[in-house]
C-alpha cells in the first residue's frame, strides 16, 4: 500500500483520537510512528470531556469511518469479551455516509466492457440507496425485461480499509505492549476474524458465490426464494441481482392487506434460519428486518448476502453437542464441548461454572413462555461466558445474534412466538439422527478407517524408531525392571487389539449385508452378514473367556 496513503489515515487517526480526548493513546502513536505527522485538533472540546469513555470510543469510531464502524458493529454482541458499558456503545454505532456521486454508465463500460443502454434501461446516477462500502441503484435488463438492481462498490473502498487495517493492527500491538487489560482482550486474534469478515463482505464475487450456494441449499424448498444473480454483469467491484418486489417483513398492515397469515411467515422464517444453521452450515450474518422480505404469494426472501457464517463439519457437530446436552441438562458434558470450542479458556472453578450452566438449563423451565426469550438467554450465556473467561469464536456469537434478530422479528408478527419452544424438536431430532443404523455406520467405519491408517503407519514410526537407536539419535540410558513380562503383556494385548479390530470390521461389513439385503437370502436375511455376526460374536466370546482365565490363573 502507498506510504503516503497511511501517513494520511494515521494522521486523521490522530487527529480523531486528540478530538476525543485520547492523548494518552496519540503520544504513543507519535513516539512509535512518524513523530511529524501533526494532528488537526490538539484539544478536546469542553463538552466531549464530559461524556464517558465509552460514549467517547464510540464517537470517534463512527468519526473514523466505516472500517472502524464495522469493526465495532461486528463486536458490538461480545458481551464476552467487552465491558457491558462499551457493549452498549457499540450497539448504537451509526454507519452515516453520504452519496457518493458517479458516472454510472461510463463505470459499466469500464468494468464490465459493455455499452449499458443496449444491456440495461432506466439508469439513473443517482443510487435509490447508500451504505458504507456500496450504493444501490435500480435499473431493468432488457433482454428478459425484468427489473433488477446493481450494488456498485464504491470507488476506493479497498484501498481506505487496507489502509485503516494496517493503522488497526499497529495500534492494537501497540497498546497490548503497554496495557495488560487490553492485551487480556486477545485483541490480535479478533482483528483476524474481522480482516476475513470485511474482506468477504468487501467482495462482490464472493457475495454472488454465497447467494449461488444459499439458493443450491434451498433448491426446491417452497417456503423462500433466493434473489438471481447475474453473473454476466457481475465481477468483484458490481454484483447484478434480481429485484425483490416484496413486502418487508415487519410491516404488518401490507401483510394484512396481501391477505398473508403472519403467523405462518414468523414460523416459516424462524425454520429456515434454523435450517441454514443446523442443516447446512451456511447462514446469514445479518438477519436484520431490512433483510428479509415476503413474496405476495408468502415465501420469504433473504436479501444482502455479503455477511455469512460458515460452519465446518466439526464445528457443526460441535454444536450440535452443545444443543443435545443442553436440552438434556448433561452440565459436565456441556462444559467439555464448551471447552473444545473455545478460542480460549481459563475456568478457574468448574463447580461454580457446573452451576451456572444449570441455572441457565433450567430457567428455561422455570419461566413462563410469555417472559422468556432468547436475548434473555443469550445474555445469561454471555455474563457466565465473561465471568469464567471463556472466549468462544465468532460464529458463535454470530449465529445467536441471528437468532436473537430472528425472533424478534418472529415477535413482532406473533407477540407469543417462543423460539427456544420451536428449537426443542431439533434437539431430539439431532439425538434420533445420532441413534440411527446409518450415522453410527459411518462414525464406526470412520473411526475403524483412522484405527486402520495409524496401525498401517506403526511399521514405518517403528522403523524409523530403530534406525534412530541403531544410528544412537536415541539413547536408552534406564534399565525397566520386569521387562519380560512387560513384553508378554504387550504381546497379548496386540493379539486382543487385533482380534477386536477384526470382529468390529466383521460387525460393521455385517450390518451393511444385512441393511442392503444382499442374496443369497435366508427367510429374507442376507446368509454373508448373517454369517459375519457368528464368526464376531464367537471370537469375541473368545476374548471373554481368554480374559476371564487370565484373571483367575492370577
Amino acid at each position: 500500500m502507498d506510504s503516503e496513503k497511511k501517513i494520511k489515515r494515521t494522521a486523521r487517526l490522530i487527529a480523531i483520537l486528540t478530538k476525543y480526548g485520547f492523548a494518552d493513546i496519540v503520544s504513543r502513536i507519535r513516539t512509535s510512528w512518524d513523530s511529524h505527522i501533526a494532528p488537526e485538533e490538539k484539544e478536546s472540546k469542553a463538552d466531549i470531556a464530559s461524556l464517558t469513555v465509552y460514549q467517547r470510543i464510540r464517537m470517534a469510531l463512527e468519526e473514523l469511518g466505516p472500517t472502524y464502524v464495522k469493526f465495532g458493529q461486528m463486536f458490538s454482541n461480545r458481551d464476552d469479551l467487552f465491558p457491558p458499558e462499551l457493549v452498549k456503545e457499540l450497539k448504537t454505532l451509526q454507519d452515516n455516509v453520504a452519496v457518493e456521486p458517479l458516472d454510472l454508465k461510463a463505470l459499466l463500460q469500464k468494468e464490465l466492457g459493455i455499452q449499458p443502454e443496449k444491456i440495461f434501461s432506466g439508469l439513473s446516477d443517482m443510487p435509490m440507496a447508500a451504505a458504507s462500502m456500496s450504493q444501490i441503484y435500480k435499473a431493468t435488463l432488457k433482454e428478459r425485461k425484468e427489473k433488477i438492481i446493481l450494488k456498485i462498490k464504491r470507488p476506493g473502498i479497498d484501498e481506505i480499509i487496507d489502509a485503516d487495517l494496517l493503522i488497526m493492527k499497529d495500534l492494537i500491538t501497540l497498546l497490548e505492549k503497554y496495557n495488560e487489560t487490553i492485551r487480556s482482550y486477545n485483541l490480535g486474534q479478533v482483528l483476524e476474524t474481522f480482516d476475513e469478515s470485511i474482506h468477504g463482505e468487501l467482495s462482490l464475487s464472493q457475495e454472488m458465490l454465497n447467494m449461488q450456494r444459499f439458493a443450491k441449499n434451498f433448491e426446491g424448498n417452497d417456503a423462500t426464494h433466493v434473489p438471481e444473480a447475474f453473473p454476466t454483469y457481475s465481477n468483484d467491484n458490481i454484483l447484478c441481482m434480481e429485484w425483490i418486489d416484496g413486502i418487508k417483513v415487519t410491516d404488518l398492515a401490507t401483510l394484512k392487506k396481501a391477505h398473508l397469515d403472519a403467523g405462518a411467515i414468523a414460523t416459516a422464517g424462524l425454520d429456515l434460519y434454523i435450517r441454514q444453521i443446523l442443516d447446512h452450515g451456511f447462514f446469514h450474518g445479518d438477519p436484520h428486518p431490512g433483510n428479509i422480505f415476503v413474496l405476495r404469494d408468502g415465501r420469504v426472501v433473504f436479501i444482502d448476502f455479503g455477511n455469512m457464517g460458515s460452519l465446518l463439519p466439526a464445528e457443526m457437530s460441535l454444536l450440535e453437542d452443545l444443543i443435545v446436552y443442553f436440552s438434556l441438562k448433561d452440565i459436565p458434558k456441556l462444559i467439555v464441548v464448551l471447552k473444545k470450542m473455545a478460542v480460549k479458556c481459563n475456568i478457574k472453578d468448574e463447580a461454580k461454572l457446573q452451576r451456572q450452566m444449570y441455572d441457565a438449563c433450567t430457567m428455561m423451565d422455570n419461566t413462563s413462555v410469555d417472559k422468556m426469550d432468547m436475548a434473555t438467554i443469550v445474555n445469561k450465556l454471555k455474563a457466565v461466558f465473561h465471568e469464567n473467561d471463556i472466549q468462544l469464536p465468532n460464529y458463535f456469537f454470530m449465529l445467536m445474534r441471528g437468532l436473537v434478530l430472528i425472533e424478534g422479528i418472529g415477535r413482532t408478527l406473533v407477540p407469543d412466538l417462543n423460539i427456544v419452544e420451536r428449537l426443542t424438536p431439533y434437539g431430539y431430532k439431532i439425538i434420533q439422527k445420532r441413534l440411527s443404523p446409518a450415522y453410527l455406520l459411518s462414525k464406526g467405519a470412520g473411526k475403524l478407517k483412522t484405527i486402520g491408517e495409524t496401525i498401517g503407519d506403526l511399521p514405518e514410526n517403528i522403523q524409523a524408531l530403530l534406525n534412530k537407536l541403531a544410528n544412537e539419535d536415541i539413547k536408552l540410558i534406564h534399565e525397566i525392571p520386569g521387562l519380560p513380562e512387560t513384553r508378554d503383556v504387550i504381546k497379548k494385548s496386540a493379539d486382543r487389539l487385533t482380534l477386536a479390530l477384526i470382529i468390529m470390521a466383521l460387525s460393521i461389513g455385517s450390518a451393511i449385508l444385512v441393511f442392503s439385503k444382499m442374496p443369497p437370502l435366508i427367510y429374507n436375511i442376507p446368509v454373508l452378514g448373517f454369517a459375519g455376526f457368528v464368526i464376531s460374536a464367537i471370537l469375541g466370546i473368545g476374548i471373554v473367556i481368554s480374559m476371564i482365565k487370565e484373571r483367575q490363573g492370577k
